[in-house]
C-alpha cells in the first residue's frame, strides 16, 4: 500500500484503489508494464479533478498457487491498518475505487467500519461480483486462494449472501453512492463477471466498458477512455462542487486586487462583527492568527474553532483603548479549510471619532473609578 500522488494538505478528497483476486498494488491498473501510462497517472492529469485529489493504492497477497494469499475479510482488515497507519481517514472525503474482488473487499470494510461511512460520498467498482462469478467454480480445480469461495455465485455462498443482507441493513441515507461499470469482451473465451454481478447494488447509469474485458475493464490507455471518463463524472457529480465539503462565506468581508479581504471597522458602532458561514455540510475548522499590533483584538479566543455543517459564528474586532497612537489600517491572519491562510486587512472608517471615542471612554472609567474608591 503506498500513496500514488503524494499528500496535499490542501486536498479534501482522497481516491483508494484497490485491487482484485490475484491483482497487484500499481500494475492492476496500468495497460503499461513499465507504468507509464496507468490510471492514476490519466486520473491526475485531468483537468478537471487532477488537482484536486490525492491518491492512494491499496494492495493484499493474492498469489494463484503460493501460499499466503488473503481472502476478502482478512484483506478488509488489512485495508483498515493501511488507511489509518498512512492518514486517509484525515481527508473529508474518501472515495474507493475497487476492482473485480476489490470490490467485495471495499464493502465488507465499509460494513464493519460503520464509523467512517460519513466521509465516504461515493464508490466506483468496475467489475466487481456482487452476485459471484462462474470463473471461480473453474478457477478452484487450478488455484488454492481462499479468494475464490467468496467469488461462488451468491446462491451458495454464505459470505456474498451474508454481505448482501449487511449492506442492505445500511440505513440508504448513509450509504454511499455506488457507480459501476461491467466488462462487454470476454477474457479466454470467458465472461467472467456477467453484467448483472457486477451492476447489483449500483445506482444511476450502468456503464459498459465497450471492447474491455476483465483485465483491461481498469487499464485506461488514454484520457478519453471511458473506464477513466465514468470516474471523472462520478467525482464531479458526486463529491467535487457539492455541499459535503466545508465551504466558508464571509459576507462582511470584500476582496482586494491582491486577493485580501478587506473589513471596514466603523467608529459609531460599539460592536464589529463578522459572520463566518459554513456552507458544506462538513464541520468547518477556522484559526485565527496574530494582529499586526497590539490594539486590534480579534475575537473569540482560542483557536481553532469548529463550526459544524451549515451553521455560522461570528467573530469580533476590537480596538484596545491604550496603545501606540492609532492607525488607519491594521491586518490579521484568518486561516479556514479549504482554503488556507487569508490575510484580512482592517480599515478605520474615521480615526479621528474614534480617538475622540476612547478620550470619552477613558473619562468615564475615571469617573466610574473614582466614585468606586470614595
Amino acid at each position: 500500500p503506498q500513496w500514488v500522488s503524494p499528500p496535499n494538505p490542501n486536498h479534501h478528497v482522497a481516491v483508494v484503489f484497490v485491487h482484485g483476486l490475484f491483482g497487484d498494488t500499481l500494475q492492476t491498473w496500468s495497460p503499461d508494464p513499465a507504468g507509464k501510462v496507468d490510471f492514476f497517472s490519466l486520473l491526475k492529469q485531468n483537468p478537471e479533478v487532477g488537482d484536486k485529489i490525492d491518491l492512494f493504492a491499496f494492495g493484499f497477497t493474492s498469489n494463484m498457487f503460493r501460499s499466503g494469499s488473503l481472502d476478502a475479510r482478512e484483506a478488509a482488515n488489512s485495508l483498515e491498518e493501511s488507511l489509518q497507519a498512512n492518514k486517509v481517514w484525515e481527508y473529508d472525503n474518501v472515495v474507493f475505487v475497487a476492482h473485480s474482488l476489490g470490490g467485495l473487499v471495499t464493502l465488507r470494510y465499509l460494513i464493519t467500519n460503520p464509523e467512517h461511512l460519513e466521509r465516504v460520498p461515493l464508490v466506483v467498482l468496475y467489475a466487481s461480483p456482487m452476485d459471484g462469478s462462474d470463473m471461480a467454480s473453474i478457477a478452484d480445480n487450478v488455484a488454492r486462494n481462499p479468494a475464490l469461495a467468496q467469488m461462488h455465485n451468491s446462491d451458495a455462498n454464505e459470505f456474498l449472501a451474508t454481505l448482501n443482507e449487511d449492506w442492505a441493513d445500511i440505513p440508504a441515507v448513509k450509504r454511499p453512492i455506488v457507480r459501476c461499470a461491467y466488462e462487454t469482451a470476454a477474457t479466454k473465451g470467458v465472461m467472467v463477471v456477467k453484467r448483472r454481478s457486477a451492476t447489483r447494488f449500483c445506482v444511476g447509469n450502468l456503464v459498459a466498458i465497450g471492447g474491455s474485458d476483465h483485465l483491461t475493464i481498469v487499464k485506461p490507455n488514454g484520457p478519453t477512455h471511458l473506464s477513466l471518463q465514468m470516474l471523472v463524472n462520478a467525482l464531479n457529480t458526486e463529491v467535487l462542487g457539492t455541499d459535503r465539503e466545508p465551504r466558508l462565506d464571509t459576507p462582511n468581508f470584500t476582496v482586494n486586487e491582491a486577493g485580501e479581504w478587506l473589513y471596514t471597522l466603523h467608529a459609531g458602532s460599539a460592536l464589529n462583527t463578522a459572520k463566518l458561514i459554513n456552507m458544506g455540510e462538513r464541520e468547518l475548522t477556522y484559526d485565527i492568527g496574530p494582529s499586526s499590533s497590539s490594539r486590534l483584538l480579534v475575537l473569540p479566543r482560542p483557536t481553532p474553532r469548529k463550526i459544524p455543517g451549515k451553521n455560522q459564528e461570528e467573530i469580533q474586532l476590537i480596538l484596545n483603548l491604550v496603545g501606540e497612537p492609532l492607525q488607519p489600517e491594521y491586518t490579521f491572519v484568518l486561516k479556514a479549510d479549504p482554503l488556507g491562510p487569508k490575510t484580512v486587512r482592517v480599515k478605520l472608517d474615521n480615526p479621528e471619532a474614534l480617538a475622540l471615542a476612547q478620550q470619552r471612554s477613558f473619562a468615564l472609567i475615571s469617573e466610574g473609578i473614582n466614585a468606586f474608591i470614595g
